[in-house]
């Protein structure tokens, strides 16, 4: 919806001043705003995503507090531009990249956008309870910037925007996993940033783990020398401790690796792009240098050999 620019600044007042999070809003320019807000959900996760152009400060004084309080906690990512929270009179500058957890009980105020363009926050709310960590230690880490760029910070904000990106995108059935896979890494982020990493559940630093290993895979898939024995000690486990991570999945760790090269193979053989590389290079690419390995393990995955997929390819494509 395209509004004139007189009234841009009171609709986003209207939308900021409603339940369940309402907060006052003041803009010393209304005539240069401008903003989208969109939502969705996500299992018992509640995604918002705000993106506003032009500088505009937003209180929740305790008089709002207690006009509506969703008893919640309120994870914060700054995507883009300036913006910063106050919490107890500490003033949080944000930049692009940071989390910063809320909590719906506690007044709060602010600023967002300024001279450098486009500011966008994500927020993913959801009721104190779900959060797998002792209140007390969540509650500490209210207000402090948590790094969301690399390392445990890096797999949470990742996962929130691609949940943002289009919710529609995941199955009904997949939602409630999906959303217990983000409190469980929030926990141990948390849990991490409060030295008391012993207090989050076994079952989140397992899946914090798996997802850093998984990503590891991926990275390194061209690498010939990828192995579990490389992965653990990369990882600082032993062997068994790392076959143990993957007890619970469809694939062992060295399955998963073959199948991932396998797999990226077959998408180059099929790319019309790539017909000038011959099958040996693209699967060398892929960390499978032996030619007779690598045919006898694509045909027993996909039923044909590398060159007789290729041309396959080829056929479908041709009009």
């Amino acid at each position: 919806m395209c509004l004139p620019a007189v009234e841009r600044f009171a609709v986003w007042q209207d939308i900021c001043g409603t339940p369940p999070f309402p907060c006052y809003l003041h803009c010393a320019e209304p005539g240069e705003f401008s903003g989208r807000a969109g939502a969705g959900e996500l299992g018992q996760l509640d995604l918002l995503s705000l993106s506003s152009r032009g500088r505009y400060e937003f209180r929740r004084p305790p008089v709002l507090v207690r006009r509506s309080d969703p008893d919640q906690f309120r994870l914060v990512l700054s995507v883009s531009g300036s913006s910063g929270v106050v919490f107890d009179d500490r003033a949080v500058p944000l930049c692009p990249g940071d989390l910063v957890l809320a909590d719906t009980s506690r007044p709060v105020s602010g600023w967002r956008g300024g001279a450098d363009g486009l500011s966008r926050w994500l927020m993913v709310s959801f009721p104190r309870r779900l959060l797998p960590v002792p209140d007390a230690k969540a509650r500490a880490l209210i207000g402090h910037p948590l790094p969301g760029a690399t390392g445990l910070g890096g797999l949470v904000s990742g996962l929130i925007r691609q949940a943002a990106a289009d919710p529609a995108q995941f199955r009904p059935s997949e939602t409630p996993r999906l959303a217990g896979v983000i409190l469980d890494l929030l926990a141990v982020l948390v849990a991490h940033h409060t030295d008391e990493l012993r207090l989050a559940a076994p079952e989140a630093r397992r899946q914090a783990l798996l997802l850093q290993v998984q990503g590891f895979i991926e990275r390194h898939l061209g690498d010939p020398r990828l192995s579990p024995a490389m992965i653990a000690t990369a990882h600082h486990l032993s062997a068994r401790q790392l076959h143990r991570l993957f007890e619970l999945e469809e694939l062992t760790v060295a399955a998963r690796i073959r199948t991932q090269r396998l797999e990226a193979c077959r998408r180059e053989l099929a790319d019309s792009r790539l017909r000038h590389l011959p099958v040996h290079v693209i699967a060398a690419r892929w960390g499978l240098p032996n030619d007779a390995h690598f045919s006898r393990a694509f045909k027993q995955a996909f039923g044909l050999s590398p060159q007789d997929y290729r041309q396959r390819a080829s056929e479908w494509l041709t009009p």
